[in-house]
Parts: structure tokens; sequence; C-alpha cells
């Protein structure tokens, strides 16, 4: 009897063994991923020909213009982003999705309809929101927390409209004007402010365009939302007021520099104040960065994570035992 019963055991293992070898294979083998990539990196690539006119207008804006020199840095960030968050549970992805393909055409849409009214700046977006679109139909709309923070990321990229930067550069001068006179009187200097002019004394100093402190906002606004993006173990409001923060930050870190170089002046040292006027981006931005890191500091000193029991009741606890 027990040579039978070995021999029904072995055969009943190896018929249970093949079904399971069979069905534990996982939907997205390597040649699948490899597939897919190649199909992303072509039609990528095909996307990138056909908006060619406009990648050249970022460029030469990157490329001329100081306020939009972090733009380079950009997609890198982006694809450090895209890496970071890159889901470890690899079964969902590569799901071709027609609501992609929806959001695909819609964007081609926007930008024909920006290219008759010679709407650039729609233009310019419709190039993000293709992306977008891409992703969406390659991998599907399950692992769109995935892939949309970091191709979103993208729009830093595009440069503002005209009007929308002049429209904000002025009530930065303003403000950046009236702030650092303030700080310069409580530091006991005879500052006064006409127009964007702050005159100390004998000396005065102009609040141009270009010390608005509309690059650094833009610069900050876009490190700080990365930064937020990679900070997922923090809550979702504490993320946001990274964000958030990022403009007061930024309009602080320029009336400082305004408030220094102004008391510079000042105090007879002219050639101080211009090394600081030249080199102000690579002070204000630790400064800002500091801000930032005190800010969460605060949060995490005032807020404390609440550790949750998931055990069921009673369980673990040994029973109390009275004393003789």
């Amino acid at each position: 009897m027990s040579v039978p019963i070995a021999g029904f055991r072995q055969s009943h293992v190896m018929r249970s063994c093949g079904p399971k070898m069979s069905t534990n294979l996982p939907t997205n083998s390597n040649s699948d991923l490899g597939l897919r990539f190649t199909e992303l990196v072509t039609l990528f690539a095909m996307l990138l020909w056909s908006y060619t006119d406009v990648l050249s207008v970022f460029y030469r804006k990157w490329d001329a213009d100081p306020q939009y020199s972090h733009g380079f840095l950009v997609p890198l960030i982006a694809v450090f982003i895209l890496w970071l968050r890159w889901p470890k549970d690899r079964e969902d992805l590569f799901r071709w999705s027609s609501w992609g393909v929806v959001l695909l055409v819609l964007a081609l849409l926007v930008r024909h309809v920006s290219i008759r009214y010679y709407i650039e700046w729609f233009e310019q977006l419709s190039f993000v929101a293709c992306v977008l679109g891409l992703f969406a139909a390659i991998f599907g709309l399950s692992c769109w927390k995935w892939y949309t923070p970091s191709v979103v990321f993208l729009a830093f990229a595009v440069p503002l409209p005209h009007t929308l930067e002049v429209a904000l550069r002025e009530p930065l001068r303003r403000a950046g004007t009236l702030a650092s006179t303030y700080f310069m009187q409580g530091f006991g200097l005879p500052a006064f402010a006409t127009g964007n002019s702050i005159t100390i004394g004998e000396a005065k100093v102009d609040v141009v365009g270009a010390c608005s402190g509309l690059r650094m906002m833009m610069v900050f606004f876009a490190l700080s939302t990365a930064v937020a993006i990679c900070a997922s173990s923090r809550p979702m409001w504490q993320r946001a007021m990274i964000i958030v923060s990022a403009i007061p930050i930024a309009i602080f870190s320029n009336v400082i520099r305004i408030t220094l170089t102004g008391t510079l002046y000042a105090l007879n040292a002219p050639d101080g104040a211009h090394f600081l006027h030249d080199h102000a981006e690579w002070l204000m931005m630790p400064l800002a960065l500091g801000l930032h890191l005190l800010e969460l500091w605060i949060f995490d000193k005032l807020f404390i994570p609440e550790i949750v029991d998931h055990r069921p009741a009673g369980f673990g606890d040994a029973p109390a035992v009275p004393l003789p």
C-alpha cells in the first residue's frame, strides 16, 4: 500500500505544480517592458519633431533671458521625479487607454486653434498636454499618480506671456521697494521711497525690473514644487504649504537682497554693494532653502504624526495579574 500512495502523492504534486507555475507568471515581462518603452520613445520622438518650432522658441528664451535660464534643468528634474516615483508593482503598467488618446487629440486641437488665432502661450502649453496624453495612452489611467506630477512639472519650462510677466513684475518691484525701505528705517537708516527708488542719505538705489524678484520667484517656485512632489512621506497639506509658501519666501529673500545692497551704499561701500548685486542669486537661494527647512522643522515640532495600532482589541496585551 505504501508504493501506490507514494506514487499518488508524487503525481498529485506534479499536477498541482504545473498550473501554478503557469498562472504566477508576471503580466509584464522584461520583453513587454522593453517593447512598451520602445513605443514610448518612438512616439515621444515624433512628438518632439512635430513641436520643433515650439522647442526652438523655448531654447532661445532659456538662452537669452536669465529669468528663464532654469528651463534647461526642468526636463532633467522631471525625469528624476519620474524615476523616483517609479511604481514597485508593475502589473498595471503599459495598459493602453483610449482616454489618453482623447487627451492627446484635444491637446493637438488646442494647438491648432492657438496657431490659427496667434495665441503662442496656449500652443506652448499644448506640448505639456500632449506629453500627458501620450503617457496616459501608453501607461493607462491606473498609474496617473506616477507620471502626472513629472509631466505637469514641465510647465515650469514654458515662458510666461509678456503681458502676465509685466503685470507681475511691477507689483513685485513696488512691494520690494516699500518693504526694503521699512527694513532700512528699522535699522536706523534715513531711507525713504520715491516711486521705485530708495534714497538713503546721499545714496540712491533704483529697483529696476531685474530686481523685482520675479526670476527668483519662478526658480524657487519650481524648486519648491519638486521638493513637495518628492516628499511623499509628508501629509498632503504640508506638501501644499511647501508650494504656497515659496511665493512669500522668494519675495522676502529679494527684500533682504535690496536691503543689504542699500545698506552697503549707505555705509559708503559701493564695491560690496556691486558684488552683492551681481552675485545675489548665489546668496538668495541658500537663504530661501534655509527658510524652507525652518518651515519643515516647525511642522515637525507642532504636528506629531499619530501612530495607529491596527491590531485587534486585546491582541498582544498581557492580562493583568493581581499582586498578592
